[in-house]
Protein backbone atom coordinates (compact mmCIF):
# COMPACT_ATOMS: atom_id res chain seq x y z
CA UNK A 1 0.00 0.00 0.00
CA UNK A 2 1.19 3.52 -0.82
CA UNK A 3 -0.04 6.56 1.04
CA UNK A 4 -0.11 10.33 1.20
CA UNK A 5 -0.64 12.42 4.30
CA UNK A 6 -1.32 16.07 4.81
CA UNK A 7 -3.87 18.79 4.69
CA UNK A 8 -6.51 18.17 2.05
CA UNK A 9 -9.12 20.77 1.24
CA UNK A 10 -9.75 24.47 0.97
CA UNK A 11 -8.70 27.36 3.18
CA UNK A 12 -6.77 26.40 6.34
CA UNK A 13 -9.83 26.87 8.54
CA UNK A 14 -11.79 24.41 6.39
CA UNK A 15 -9.00 22.03 5.47
CA UNK A 16 -9.37 18.47 6.70
CA UNK A 17 -6.31 16.51 7.66
CA UNK A 18 -6.24 12.94 6.50
CA UNK A 19 -4.14 10.11 5.20
CA UNK A 20 -5.01 8.52 1.89
CA UNK A 21 -4.01 4.94 1.11
CA UNK A 22 -3.78 3.50 -2.40
CA UNK A 23 -4.19 -0.25 -2.89
CA UNK A 24 -2.64 -1.70 -6.02
CA UNK A 25 -3.52 -5.32 -5.27
CA UNK A 26 -7.05 -6.48 -4.51
CA UNK A 27 -5.70 -8.73 -1.74
CA UNK A 28 -4.65 -5.61 0.19
CA UNK A 29 -8.26 -4.46 0.48
CA UNK A 30 -9.66 -5.76 3.74
CA UNK A 31 -13.39 -5.15 3.26
CA UNK A 32 -14.25 -7.34 0.31
CA UNK A 33 -13.32 -10.74 -1.12
CA UNK A 34 -11.68 -11.12 -4.50
CA UNK A 35 -12.00 -12.38 -7.18
CA UNK A 36 -15.58 -13.34 -7.93
CA UNK A 37 -16.34 -15.00 -4.62
CA UNK A 38 -19.99 -15.07 -3.60
CA UNK A 39 -21.32 -14.73 -0.11
CA UNK A 40 -24.41 -13.65 1.79
CA UNK A 41 -24.41 -11.12 4.59
CA UNK A 42 -27.33 -11.18 7.07
CA UNK A 43 -30.92 -11.94 6.16
CA UNK A 44 -31.24 -8.53 4.50
CA UNK A 45 -28.64 -9.33 1.90
CA UNK A 46 -29.85 -12.81 0.96
CA UNK A 47 -31.45 -11.39 -2.17
CA UNK A 48 -28.30 -9.43 -3.02
CA UNK A 49 -25.44 -11.26 -4.72
CA UNK A 50 -22.03 -9.86 -3.92
CA UNK A 51 -19.12 -10.67 -6.16
CA UNK A 52 -16.07 -9.07 -4.62
CA UNK A 53 -17.45 -5.56 -4.62
CA UNK A 54 -17.52 -3.53 -1.41
CA UNK A 55 -20.65 -2.16 0.23
CA UNK A 56 -21.11 1.09 2.15
CA UNK A 57 -23.03 1.93 5.31
CA UNK A 58 -24.55 5.20 6.47
CA UNK A 59 -24.77 4.82 10.27
CA UNK A 60 -26.77 8.07 10.53
CA UNK A 61 -29.65 6.71 8.42
CA UNK A 62 -29.04 2.99 9.06
CA UNK A 63 -28.91 2.26 5.33
CA UNK A 64 -26.57 -0.15 3.54
CA UNK A 65 -25.68 0.36 -0.13
CA UNK A 66 -24.66 -2.75 -2.07
CA UNK A 67 -23.99 -3.36 -5.77
CA UNK A 68 -26.69 -5.94 -6.55
CA UNK A 69 -25.25 -8.19 -9.22
CA UNK A 70 -28.16 -10.64 -9.00
CA UNK A 71 -30.46 -7.89 -10.30
CA UNK A 72 -28.00 -6.98 -13.04
CA UNK A 73 -25.21 -4.43 -13.57
CA UNK A 74 -26.11 -0.94 -12.46
CA UNK A 75 -28.39 -1.93 -9.60
CA UNK A 76 -27.48 -0.58 -6.18
CA UNK A 77 -29.58 -2.19 -3.45
CA UNK A 78 -30.55 -0.02 -0.48
CA UNK A 79 -31.01 -2.12 2.66
CA UNK A 80 -32.82 -0.84 5.75
CA UNK A 81 -30.53 -1.77 8.64
CA UNK A 82 -33.37 -1.58 11.18
CA UNK A 83 -35.60 -4.12 9.44
CA UNK A 84 -32.94 -6.07 7.51
CA UNK A 85 -35.09 -5.73 4.40
CA UNK A 86 -34.41 -4.22 0.99
CA UNK A 87 -35.78 -0.67 0.99
CA UNK A 88 -35.10 0.42 -2.57
CA UNK A 89 -32.97 -0.04 -5.70
CA UNK A 90 -31.14 2.79 -7.41
CA UNK A 91 -30.13 2.46 -11.06
CA UNK A 92 -26.69 3.72 -12.11
CA UNK A 93 -24.71 2.99 -15.30
CA UNK A 94 -22.53 0.17 -13.86
CA UNK A 95 -22.38 0.24 -10.04
CA UNK A 96 -19.00 -1.08 -8.91
CA UNK A 97 -18.22 0.42 -5.51
CA UNK A 98 -20.16 2.79 -3.22
CA UNK A 99 -18.98 5.20 -0.52
CA UNK A 100 -21.12 7.33 1.81
CA UNK A 101 -20.66 10.88 3.05
CA UNK A 102 -22.54 10.72 6.36
CA UNK A 103 -22.51 14.53 6.71
CA UNK A 104 -24.32 15.20 3.42
CA UNK A 105 -26.17 11.86 3.01
CA UNK A 106 -24.72 11.49 -0.48
CA UNK A 107 -23.64 8.13 -1.84
CA UNK A 108 -20.91 8.00 -4.49
CA UNK A 109 -20.90 4.95 -6.79
CA UNK A 110 -18.16 4.26 -9.31
CA UNK A 111 -19.09 3.17 -12.82
CA UNK A 112 -16.00 1.43 -14.27
CA UNK A 113 -17.10 0.97 -17.89
CA UNK A 114 -18.81 4.38 -18.02
CA UNK A 115 -15.92 6.45 -16.56
CA UNK A 116 -18.27 8.28 -14.21
CA UNK A 117 -19.19 8.47 -10.54
CA UNK A 118 -22.93 8.54 -9.80
CA UNK A 119 -24.04 10.73 -6.90
CA UNK A 120 -27.12 9.45 -5.06
CA UNK A 121 -29.24 11.53 -2.69
CA UNK A 122 -29.66 9.23 0.32
CA UNK A 123 -32.91 10.90 1.37
CA UNK A 124 -34.69 10.19 -1.91
CA UNK A 125 -32.56 7.32 -3.30
CA UNK A 126 -32.34 9.14 -6.60
CA UNK A 127 -29.33 9.94 -8.78
CA UNK A 128 -28.40 13.62 -8.53
CA UNK A 129 -25.69 13.63 -11.19
CA UNK A 130 -22.95 11.62 -12.86
CA UNK A 131 -19.45 13.07 -12.60
CA UNK A 132 -16.99 12.29 -15.43
CA UNK A 133 -13.61 11.03 -14.17
CA UNK A 134 -10.52 9.42 -15.72
CA UNK A 135 -10.49 5.94 -17.29
CA UNK A 136 -11.75 3.00 -15.21
CA UNK A 137 -13.03 4.35 -11.87
CA UNK A 138 -13.27 1.62 -9.26
CA UNK A 139 -12.33 2.28 -5.63
CA UNK A 140 -13.89 5.25 -3.84
CA UNK A 141 -13.53 6.84 -0.40
CA UNK A 142 -14.92 9.96 1.28
CA UNK A 143 -13.32 12.56 3.54
CA UNK A 144 -16.48 13.52 5.46
CA UNK A 145 -15.21 16.65 7.17
CA UNK A 146 -13.58 18.02 4.02
CA UNK A 147 -16.45 16.94 1.72
CA UNK A 148 -13.93 15.43 -0.70
CA UNK A 149 -14.38 12.19 -2.62
CA UNK A 150 -11.35 10.20 -3.80
CA UNK A 151 -11.79 7.91 -6.80
CA UNK A 152 -9.18 5.46 -8.07
CA UNK A 153 -9.14 5.51 -11.86
CA UNK A 154 -7.65 2.05 -12.37
CA UNK A 155 -7.00 2.08 -16.12
CA UNK A 156 -5.50 5.57 -16.01
CA UNK A 157 -3.36 5.01 -12.89
CA UNK A 158 -4.81 8.16 -11.42
CA UNK A 159 -6.77 9.43 -8.43
CA UNK A 160 -9.61 11.86 -9.10
CA UNK A 161 -10.45 14.25 -6.27
CA UNK A 162 -14.10 15.34 -6.33
CA UNK A 163 -15.39 18.40 -4.50
CA UNK A 164 -18.59 17.13 -2.86
CA UNK A 165 -20.05 20.64 -2.66
CA UNK A 166 -19.91 21.21 -6.43
CA UNK A 167 -19.82 17.60 -7.70
CA UNK A 168 -16.87 18.40 -9.94
CA UNK A 169 -13.34 17.01 -10.21
CA UNK A 170 -11.07 19.49 -8.43
CA UNK A 171 -7.79 17.63 -8.98
CA UNK A 172 -6.36 14.53 -10.67
CA UNK A 173 -3.20 12.90 -9.32
CA UNK A 174 -1.01 10.18 -10.84
CA UNK A 175 -0.70 7.31 -8.34
CA UNK A 176 0.86 4.46 -10.29
CA UNK A 177 -0.04 1.30 -12.15
CA UNK A 178 -3.36 -0.50 -11.60
CA UNK A 179 -4.62 0.99 -8.34
CA UNK A 180 -7.84 -0.67 -7.13
CA UNK A 181 -9.01 0.92 -3.90
CA UNK A 182 -8.46 4.02 -1.81
CA UNK A 183 -9.01 4.67 1.87
CA UNK A 184 -9.16 7.85 3.92
CA UNK A 185 -8.21 8.08 7.58
CA UNK A 186 -9.44 11.35 9.07
CA UNK A 187 -7.82 12.64 12.23
CA UNK A 188 -7.78 15.69 14.45
CA UNK A 189 -4.67 17.87 14.71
Amino acid sequence: MSSLSGSIGGPPALAASCSIGFYSKPSQFALGPWPNSRFLVTAALKAVELSGYPSAVNPSTNRIYVPDLAAGPGNVAVINGATDLPADTVLVPVGNAPAVNVNTNRIYVTNFADDTVSVINGSTNSVVTAIPVADGPFGVAVNHSGNKVYVVDRNAGKLSVIDGATNTVSNTLTVGTNPFYVSVLEYEE
